[in-house]
């Protein structure tokens, strides 16, 4: 009897495993399809003759003068993907927004990374990895945790 429920339990903690690891390689193809369109989108689009001189004039101004963010505003641009996650884990349609969130943020992260590398080249990078590490490092995995437990919330509803 004991060893039953044993085996019944150690399904059904295997099934949840399964289904985790199903809600994380989705929004994994969701994040990655945004960001391969986003490189794609960067390349082809070609919007940058414009974005070149306001970048440089700001890349100048922000060394002239220095830049300063308040704690609140930094805190907010750090959070702002987890929390609307989050916050979609609580409606009806969580399931169908919380994909879309993880492709518009594919999307959006890359098509900035590539669109600096294609305007300044080797030192673009340099501008994009001094921009997004912290990105890279913290919110990420933030946000695919945040977005795992929220699909899988909003699936169970």
């Amino acid at each position: 009897m004991h060893l039953k429920r044993t085996t019944e339990h150690f399904q059904a903690s295997n099934n949840t495993a399964l289904k985790s690891i199903a809600h994380i390689v989705a929004l994994f193809i969701c994040f990655l399809a945004g960001a391969i369109a986003g490189c794609l989108w960067a390349i082809w689009s070609r919007p940058h003759f414009g974005l070149e001189s306001y970048l440089c004039d700001h890349f100048f101004f922000a060394a002239q003068r220095g830049i300063s963010a308040s704690l609140l505003t930094t805190f907010f641009n750090f959070i702002r993907w987890p929390l609307t996650a989050f916050l979609f884990a609580f409606t009806p349609f969580g399931f169908i927004v919380i994909p879309a969130l993880m492709l518009l943020r594919g999307f959006f992260l890359t098509y900035t990374i590539t669109s600096l590398a294609v305007i300044f080249d080797s030192s673009g990078l340099i501008i994009a990895i001094a921009l997004f590490s912290v990105t890279l490092i913290f919110e990420l995995p933030a946000l695919f945790t945040f977005s795992c437990e929220s699909f899988r919330y909003s699936r169970s509803k």
